[in-house]
């Protein structure tokens, strides 16, 4: 359902709309169960490992919403990208 009203959306052209990004922040943040503010810069990684490839870089001050969490890892949407940070942070 929530991938039919995401595309319906998209596809009337809605999504850029004050509405439309409402219900796209919404439906974002309704996955997580917390949200955190990180103290230091992250490298957002594909897995829960130091070696892992990067996706994206986080800057200190940044908001994520935490999805997971994995020993010393957790799992975040940043920007609607997910992958994993250092619990450190």
């Amino acid at each position: 359902p929530h991938e039919k009203y995401a595309d319906a959306i998209t596809n009337a052209g809605l999504k850029e709309t004050v509405l439309g990004k409402a219900w796209f922040d919404a439906a974002q943040n309704a996955w997580a169960y917390r949200k955190i503010s990180l103290k230091e810069s992250e490298k957002l990684m594909t897995n829960p490992s130091s070696g892992s490839p990067v996706r994206d870089s986080i800057t200190a001050g940044e908001k994520v919403n935490v999805l997971g969490v994995f020993k010393d890892y957790f799992f975040v949407n940043y920007k609607g990208i997910k992958g994993w940070i250092i619990k450190s942070s």
